[in-house]
């Protein structure tokens, strides 16, 4: 019996160790993260390239990022192109995390001409079923192709396109500079953290970030055309090493698979 309680007595003691082990393995990797962050933040800015058509800065100080890219066309081409995009960012261990901001005058180039004010959502202020976004798009858009997603602290979880319709004859919203036009519409599965993510499944680097805290209405009229020189980067994941950085799979929703946003980038 003695021995049985002297056996039961080391268990408990080694268990106990174990406990404390775990624990103060727990505590060392945070402070390693946090000692890591610390370090990153005293970078200030740095930019990094994938390619020579573009640079990718981020501020580690405000967490904030900056993309752009620029092709100039060679000798018999006809067309170059530019690109940016900016926001947000995080970082988890070895891994940043981009979100990023819808975009503004400051982001988009006119390549028509056009008075329009696309870069608004404009509020049509329907009457919806509960939880339940309207979203009228452009001429050009193509609903029918559209995946919808919610952006959770998890990453991305998938939501019911519940309808996607072309309008027989066209609707008329009048705006502060224009009558807008209302071809075709989706009603999505509104996301319960208000972060809504589409992506066009036939094409998946045009994807639209709606950040519905921000918007004044669950039904909206919206132009894919200003995305048309910016991108959205919103839940891409990248592994970062000292002097570079690799986008990941997860969280990619197949975005970008051949870019150079894709390539690794070089910390200049």
């Amino acid at each position: 019996m003695k021995m049985m309680t002297h056996t039961c007595a080391m268990l408990k003691m080694a268990v106990a160790c174990i406990v404390l082990l775990l624990a103060c393995g727990s505590n060392t990797e945070k402070a390693k993260n946090s000692k890591s962050e610390t370090n990153l933040m005293k970078q200030g800015t740095v930019k990094y390239k994938s390619d020579s058509t573009n640079e990718l800065t981020l501020d580690f100080k405000h967490l904030t990022y900056w993309y752009d890219e620029e092709y100039a066309p060679k000798p018999g081409e006809d067309v170059g192109y530019t690109y940016n995009s900016r926001g947000k960012f995080s970082i988890q261990n070895d891994t940043l995390t981009l979100l990023s901001a819808m975009p503004s005058e400051i982001d988009t180039q006119k390549g028509w001409t056009t008075n329009t004010e696309f870069l608004p959502l404009y509020a049509t202020h329907e009457k919806l079923k509960e939880n339940t976004v309207k979203i009228y798009f452009d001429n050009i858009a193509e609903p029918d192709y559209y995946l919808a997603y919610e952006l959770t602290v998890r990453g991305f979880e998938k939501l019911t396109i519940e309808e996607v319709r072309s309008l027989e004859s066209p609707k008329y919203l009048k705006a502060e500079k224009d009558t807008l036009l209302l071809f075709k519409y989706a009603l999505v599965t509104k996301p319960k953290s208000n972060k809504l993510l589409i992506v066009d499944k036939e094409n998946p680097n045009n994807s639209y970030f709606f950040d519905l805290d921000k918007t004044p209405s669950s039904s909206f009229h919206f132009y894919t055309r200003a995305y048309w020189s910016y991108y959205d980067f919103t839940g891409l994941k990248f592994k970062m090493s000292s002097n570079s950085l690799q986008l990941i799979d997860e969280g990619r929703l197949n975005r970008y698979e051949h870019s150079v946003i894709n390539k690794v980038f070089e910390k200049q």
